[in-house]
């Protein structure tokens, strides 16, 4: 009897250890569920304003830490939509299939509409117009459903994308008029610029007989960008106002207006188009001395079809100036630039074609399993053990730590990278900013090469500088990161501006950004101070 009541006793005594150590892995499982959700909804509350940060904070979940499948398909979700805020081309669509698959088996309809929406958007990036097409139309019958008027718009934008692209005129008029409703009911003037000026667009390529209904829909446009932070908006506002009066011979309005797209460019990229567009204006006005200097200027691309376009402008002039033999050699180079246009054209066209999406044929990616008591158990012994440990060396370590600042010699480091291929490179641009005779050259550009030359240069002059950067201000992305070394090189705000293809106006703007919102300071302290003064960790 005394031996059963013993033996009962232990049982108690290790079921009660059991009970315990279940509830303890599951409070610790809680926790670390908690922070994860808690990035997540951190991650979403400044996607919006903060894409570039939303990606940084989404990279730096672990996805193996998310054992919710409600959480898995949010992270899949954010992680999607923060891409293509980010303009990240995505390749792959079984990220996003995870979030579809989850929100279409619980039937949650606002989710559903951002799911399918961003699954659009994946194969919209692939030239996949044929599939992207049926899944924004799920996603507009979702979000009319739920009155997501935001998303609805979005969606109203891509599906007219699709149609006019496609050269489906009629069709795309109609999603942008219900953009452009949506837009006006929700005093969303972005989206109510967007919606006339591509409907402007679309009545130019009708046709003479809808030339009049493109000039009042554009000038709408216009009008309302008075006040409007979007240059590049302005700008192809500008551009489609420039060819509709080429097309309407009135040359005057049509050089107006190519060069007033010309100024508003703020991507170096575009100049080249923007050179084509003065061109053919200057040639419709038959200006043909200033339209040949532009044209020729324009052939500084390795776009096929924009030196196709310039090289067939270039052999009309010759034409015209009777220089016959001259006209003939430029329509040969018009030839093959259209042929490797068409040829790329076709390439690309077919890799969208044989690219297919997988079928929502939907597969538990996570199957539930289910464990053998005594097993579990020892998973969580050794669980605990290991969280204990854990704990224990965290606390030992952080007692070690202490926090010096880290003080930086901007003459010093500026002499030292002096002789690195970057500083090469940087100086290169400013020598061809500098150069008269450089002018009709094409300008050297940095690269993503380049700029990761130079963090590996700083880190190896400043011993983990970027790493003490991140952890002093988490919310900093790398292209904040790289913003904050090529600082460190000692070029002026001037210098800078031509090196990163930026006015200086820009260049403090970003700097004042970068405090106030990554940085968590005051937009007006010193910027150089403050990524020169930063905190790091050393041990005793």
């Amino acid at each position: 009897m005394h031996l059963t009541n013993l033996t009962t006793t232990k049982m108690k005594r290790t079921f009660y250890i059991i009970i315990w150590l279940l509830g303890f892995l599951s409070s610790t499982s809680c926790t670390q569920r908690h922070q994860s959700y808690a990035l997540l909804v951190q991650a979403d509350s400044v996607m919006e304003e903060y894409p570039d940060s939303a990606l940084h904070i989404l990279e730096s979940i672990e996805p193996q830490q998310l054992n919710m499948q409600a959480d898995r398909a949010y992270y899949a979700l954010l992680l999607t939509q923060a891409r293509d805020k980010n303009y990240i081309v995505q390749t792959d669509d079984s990220l996003i299939r995870i979030a579809v698959q989850y929100y279409d088996s619980i039937g949650d309809i606002p989710m559903q509409a951002k799911a399918h929406y961003h699954w659009g958007g994946v194969l919209r990036d692939q030239n996949n117009y044929f599939h992207a097409l049926p899944l924004y139309i799920n996603a507009a019958n979702y979000a009319k459903r739920n009155e997501r008027s935001k998303l609805l718009s979005l969606i109203y934008n891509n599906i007219g994308n699709i149609y006019y692209q496609e050269n489906h005129y009629n069709k795309a008029d109609s999603m942008y008029q219900l953009l452009q409703q949506q837009a006006a009911l929700q005093k969303d003037t972005l989206n109510l610029v967007e919606a006339l000026s591509k409907r402007g667009s679309i009545n130019i390529e009708k046709g003479k007989a809808y030339y009049q209904h493109a000039e009042s829909l554009l000038l709408q446009a216009l009008e309302f960008t008075k006040h409007f932070p979007y240059n590049m908006l302005k700008a192809d506002i500008a551009s489609s106002l420039s060819v509709l009066y080429s097309r309407m011979q009135k040359g005057k309005e049509a050089i107006e207006y190519a060069k007033e797209n010309f100024t508003l460019l703020t991507d170096t990229t575009l100049y080249t188009k923007g050179y084509l567009l003065l061109g053919d204006a200057y040639y419709k006005a038959q200006l043909y001395d200033s339209a040949r200097f532009y044209f020729n200027k324009a052939l500084h691309t390795q776009e096929y079809v924009t030196k196709a376009n310039a090289y067939m402008r270039l052999a009309d002039i010759a034409k015209k100036s009777n220089k016959l033999e001259e006209s003939l050699k430029l329509e040969r180079l018009y030839s093959a630039y259209q042929d490797s246009a068409h040829n790329q054209n076709l390439y690309i066209l077919s890799a969208s074609t044989f690219y297919s999406p997988t079928p929502p044929q939907y597969r538990s990616d996570f199957p539930v399993k289910r464990w053998i008591l005594y097993i579990s158990i020892c998973i969580l012994i050794i669980g605990s053990y290991l969280f204990i440990r854990q704990y224990k060396y965290k606390k030992v370590s952080s007692e070690k730590n202490s926090i010096k600042t880290m003080g930086i010699d901007i003459e010093k480091v500026k002499g030292q990278l002096q002789e690195t291929a970057f500083y090469k490179k940087a100086q290169s641009i400013l020598n061809h900013q500098n150069d008269i005779n450089a002018k009709s050259t094409e300008k050297p550009e940095l690269t993503n090469d380049d700029q990761k030359s130079l963090i590996r240069e700083i880190n190896c002059l400043i011993p983990e500088y970027t790493s003490h950067l991140r952890k002093n201000f988490p919310l900093l992305t790398d292209k904040d990161i790289f913003f904050c070394c090529i600082h460190l090189s000692g070029f002026s705000i001037q210098e800078l501006g031509v090196i990163l293809s930026r006015t200086p106006n820009s260049i403090y703007k970003r700097r004042s950004s970068i405090l106030e919102k990554k940085m968590q300071l005051d937009k007006n302290d010193n910027f150089i101070k403050a990524i020169t003064s930063i905190r790091k960790e050393t041990s005793h």
